[in-house]
């Protein structure tokens, strides 16, 4: 993906995991809960450009990847970076949030 010149802007969301499924996230329906969170980006992120683009911008998706998400994240003051496979941490929620 090549970014033109003109993009200025750069905008991060987070969807916070379901705390209960957090909780029980041991065995068969371990991975629930962060699948969760992650499933509901790309619609999330078709939404806000079709948005940006009615409002005569250019938005461009990158989707799940192109980017590394938590660095920007922080950058941007949505929580710090942690070490433990880089989550964004934050100091509400912990590592329950899913930066994007």
């Amino acid at each position: 993906m090549v970014i033109p010149r003109k993009c200025k802007w750069i905008l991060m969301w987070s969807a916070r995991q379901s705390l209960e499924a957090t909780r029980r996230q041991a065995g068969i329906t371990e991975s629930h809960a962060v699948w969760y969170s992650y499933s509901r980006f790309p619609k999330v992120g078709a939404q806000f450009q079709e948005f940006i683009r009615g409002l005569g911008y250019q938005a461009l998706n990158p989707g799940m990847m192109g980017f590394l998400a938590n660095p920007l994240a922080a950058l941007a003051g949505m929580g710090e970076h942690g070490r433990m496979s880089s989550p964004t941490i934050t100091p509400k929620y912990g590592t329950t949030n899913r930066a994007m």
